[in-house]
């Protein structure tokens, strides 16, 4: 045959036209430009809808819950039950070992709280107005990479501690930094990717969401352990911990910053945001180590500034990467107008 395509006949006029797709006798058509001809069309398979993933129910145009939407559900409350495990099971070894030393030291108790408090706070500053439903559904993930990424932590770690025998000096604690930074961001990004792989990200501004809820699920489960650790050692707080608790604002403020530009770096398939978080990190907690070992003698105000203002520089970059997101989706709204 001479000619590549075979072309039908277009429908009649009074038939149901949406788009560039003419529907006619049950049938879906491609509007098709032929030189000398005004148009003709040719039966084809209409684009399917691509399947979406988000928290609750969403319906199709044909009634029906896509198997995305079912299945990210289902995931939801899979992960919030573990986390609420996680948490629940902790609090009750800790009422059920050492519930004398809590009622003797209620301070412990008052700071947990009131950090957990402060991390909440640190969202009034993400700049992006979510609403809390586009945010608190993924704090289980979050709970989850951290108990993941602290484990991680805790094993690549006590291998470079035996392979630096004895006590760290600056520079161990600069490896040291690196491997707290590369389990946690690991950790962070592993359960990103997977919510990116069901279908998740579908905009900048829902993964910004996802990320923001990410990073504050991780923050305040790490919370939940630091206060765990210091009433297992049997270490008591007796004055209202105001420095503890701005340390923590601080803290979780890298988490939830950090997991906000992995998640926008997923999406837009970036390596370098990683890279700058985990060496932001990295440095947080070399400092923290080498000020802990007796390397760097700093006064408590000076350290918890360098903490504030390394959160700071990463908050800045949060807002560059954030914002270049968010205009990609406005970008992508407008051309998707200038298509129908």
């Amino acid at each position: 045959m001479s000619c590549a395509h075979t072309h039908a006949h277009a429908p009649a006029e009074s038939d149901r036209a949406t788009g560039d797709w003419i529907e006619a006798a049950g049938k879906s058509y491609k509007a098709v430009r032929v030189a000398g001809e005004k148009g003709s069309a040719r039966p084809v398979s209409p684009p399917k809808a691509p399947l979406t993933f988000r928290a609750g129910s969403r319906m199709t145009e044909t009634g029906k819950k896509p198997a995305g939407s079912r299945t990210g559900a289902g995931l939801q409350r899979v992960f919030t039950l573990i986390a609420g495990f996680l948490v629940i099971a902790n609090a009750f070894r800790i009422g059920a070992h050492h519930r004398h030393f809590v009622l003797d030291h209620p301070m412990n108790v008052v700071w947990i709280v009131a950090s957990c408090s402060a991390g909440v706070a640190v969202l009034l500053t993400n700049g992006a107005k979510l609403a809390p439903k586009e945010v608190w559904p993924w704090l289980g993930y979050g709970i989850v990479a951290a108990y993941f990424g602290f484990a991680l932590q805790a094993g690549l770690n006590g291998g470079l501690l035996r392979e630096i025998g004895g006590a760290p000096g600056l520079g161990g604690y600069l490896i040291l930094g690196f491997g707290a930074a590369g389990a946690q961001t690991f950790g962070k990004w592993l359960v990103l990717r997977f919510l990116s792989r069901l279908g998740a990200f579908r905009s900048a501004r829902r993964t910004l969401g996802i990320g923001l809820g990410v990073g504050l699920g991780f923050g305040l489960a790490e919370i939940v352990m630091l206060g765990e650790n210091q009433i297992v050692r049997q270490v008591g707080m007796t004055a209202f911990p105001l420095v503890g608790i701005w340390e923590r604002f601080v803290a979780v403020g890298l988490h939830v910053f950090s997991s906000a530009i992995i998640a926008l770096a997923i999406l837009k398939r970036l390596a370098a945001p990683i890279v700058v978080v985990v060496a932001l990190h990295a440095f947080d907690d070399f400092v923290a180590g080498a000020v802990s070992g007796g390397l760097v003698h700093l006064p408590v105000v000076a350290v918890e500034g360098v903490f504030s203002a390394v959160t700071l520089v990463l908050w800045r970059y949060y807002r560059t990467v954030r914002d270049d997101g968010l205009a990609d989706d406005v970008a992508s709204r407008g051309l998707r107008r200038e298509n129908t």
